[in-house]
Formats: structure tokens, sequence, C-alpha cells
């Protein structure tokens, strides 16, 4: 098996409390799985393409619903300003802390 692709997303608050009601349900299931975050996300887009893969596939309702959230330009622009900010934290934490020197 492939190793994975390590990436940094910014999910949607009520996509972050799908992905965790998938993962505490994963973690109960017989027999257990041994579920991370990602291994949820991972088994929710795996769901998503398969439907969407099958003859016909996604019903209409569902494409609407999609193409709602991809138009849905004040959302994005919230999601791609917490992605913004994160890469800043990132870079900021990476900085070397300035030297005090003593007097």
């Amino acid at each position: 098996m492939e190793h994975g692709v390590k990436k940094s997303v910014v999910l949607h608050q009520v996509m972050d409390r799908y992905v965790r009601h998938t993962q505490a349900l994963l973690l109960q299931a017989e027999p257990t799985v041994d579920a991370t975050y990602s291994t949820a996300l991972n088994f929710l887009l795996l769901g998503l393409i398969n439907e969407a893969l099958k003859q016909g596939g996604l019903s209409a309702e569902v494409r609407d619903i999609l193409w709602g959230f991809a138009r849905d330009n004040r959302t994005i622009e919230r999601l791609h300003l917490d992605e913004r900010l994160d890469g800043v934290r990132k870079g900021l934490g990476q900085l070397d802390q300035p030297r005090r020197t003593r007097k």
C-alpha cells in the first residue's frame, strides 16, 4: 500500500463534526478500528467517491448541496482565511526566538 500524503486542510465546522462522529463510530465498530481523524476523513471521502462513481452518480440533491457549498463565497473565503492564518502561525513558530542579551 502506498504511503499517505500529508496535507494541512481547513474543514468547515460542520464537516469537522461529521469526521469526529465517523471516528467515534469506527472506534465503536466490531471489530474495532484504530480510527484516527485522518482515517475517518478518508473513510468519508472514499464513501463519497464510490457513490459518485456508481452508475447515475450522485443524486441531484447531493450535487446541489455540494455545488451550493462550493459557490458559497463567504464560507469559502473564511476557510481560505483560516488556512492562510494557520500558515502564518506555523511560519512564525518556526522562526528562531530572538536571543536576549544580558546587560
